[in-house]
């Protein structure tokens, strides 16, 4: 019992804290990429004929800003009428070239009077049919006609850095880069429910996402900004909750990297509440069950090697084996302080009153008290 209780919080260690650790010692091994198997083209290893040995590595993925291909800048927007002008003034301010970018809206089953804002823009690219079937139907229905050989991805109520689109299609120059995953920020507002532990949680995924991407690929893309080859998108289910993330998954698992570029970055409006906060959670704890049994493919590391190993270690054991392991710890140690007393008695108390701190911040925030 002692074995598993210790084992489980080793597990939840490196879930957390252990994958970045070790991530971040393998990126700093210069040699380190003499031992995996990037994708193609992406770096030549140069032999010293006179050590007989790898000496240099060349790296040919560095971008450059002045690449430009087609892109289109695809929003599904649904009853949005309130954000519409916001969003057209912050897509007008992109740093890109006008003739290179195609404005695209999906405006499915909306009723109020989002078309008739976007009417006064002449420019922008409108699909609406009265039946709405969803934000995925709206994607798989408009990509397809899009005429952009990239297409970035963004929410209505997301605003764009001006660089963004710039510093997201510079990546695709390289032919096995399939996804290029921003940055997205959640602005800090008074009243609102993004505090400084979101912030903190918020860098150390940025952190996470940059280290992924220097050792192989990233797991994951923000549905807020990014971007993805066109003759790449593979029509994602039309009830998936997270379908960015299995769209960007889909894409590494045919042998294409996705990059994280944090000079590309959306800001979006936090919960107005705690109530909306922990919804938009469930909705992401649903959504990522949903994607690990879509994706179980990627679970055989003899296949998928370096993308299966990021995968398990930065999604499949957060989302599917710490929750359970934390009640586990919890109950064990309780047993282990009624039966052995001491330190895990100590260690009890701590547990009980993480948890009380827990639920009495979730009262305070119903009560809107900080």
């Amino acid at each position: 019992m002692e074995w598993i209780f210790w084992i489980a919080i080793a597990i939840v260690f490196y879930a957390y804290f252990g994958y970045g650790i070790l991530i971040s010692i393998l990126t700093r091994i210069p040699g380190f990429h003499y031992l995996i198997k990037l994708p193609e083209g992406y770096g030549v290893v140069r032999i010293n004929p006179k050590i007989g040995r790898f000496s240099t590595f060349e790296d040919r993925s560095v971008p450059e800003d002045d690449f430009e291909p087609m892109v289109t800048l695809l929003v599904a927007a649904y009853n949005e009428e309130s954000v519409i002008d916001a969003k057209m003034e912050n897509t007008y301010q992109l740093d890109y070239p006008k003739e290179k970018l195609e404005i695209m809206f999906v405006t499915d089953g909306s009723t109020d009077g989002t078309n008739e804002k976007l009417a006064k823009y002449p420019d922008v690219r409108v699909l609406y049919q009265p039946e709405r079937r969803g934000k995925i139907a709206a994607v798989n229905r408009a990509v397809p006609l899009a005429k952009g050989e990239i297409i970035v991805f963004s929410d209505a109520n997301s605003m764009f850095n001006p660089q963004a689109i710039r510093k997201l299609v510079r990546h695709f120059r390289h032919p096995k880069v399939g996804c290029v995953a921003g940055e997205k920020r959640v602005k800090a507002e008074e009243g609102s429910t993004a505090g400084e532990g979101e912030g903190l949680y918020w860098k150390y995924e940025s952190y996470l996402k940059r280290k992924d991407s220097e050792l192989f690929t990233v797991v994951g893309a923000a549905g807020e900004i990014f971007a993805i080859r066109k003759e790449l998108f593979e029509p994602v289910p039309e009830d998936s909750i997270i379908e960015d993330f299995v769209m960007s998954l889909l894409i590494a698992a045919k042998g294409y990297k996705v990059v994280y570029e944090p000079e590309a970055v959306s800001y979006e409006d936090p919960s107005i509440s705690i109530r909306e906060e922990f919804k938009r959670k469930v909705r992401i704890a649903a959504g990522g069950f949903q994607a690990m049994m879509r994706l179980r493919k990627l679970t055989n590391i003899r296949k998928f090697g370096l993308l299966s190993f990021q995968y398990i270690s930065h999604r499949m054991l957060r989302w599917a084996v710490v929750p359970p392991l934390l009640v586990l710890i919890f109950v064990l140690n309780i047993i282990l302080a009624i039966k052995m007393d001491g330190f895990y008695t100590w260690l009890a108390v701590l547990q009980g009153l993480f948890y009380l701190f827990a639920l009495f911040g979730w009262i305070l925030e119903l009560r809107n008290k900080k």
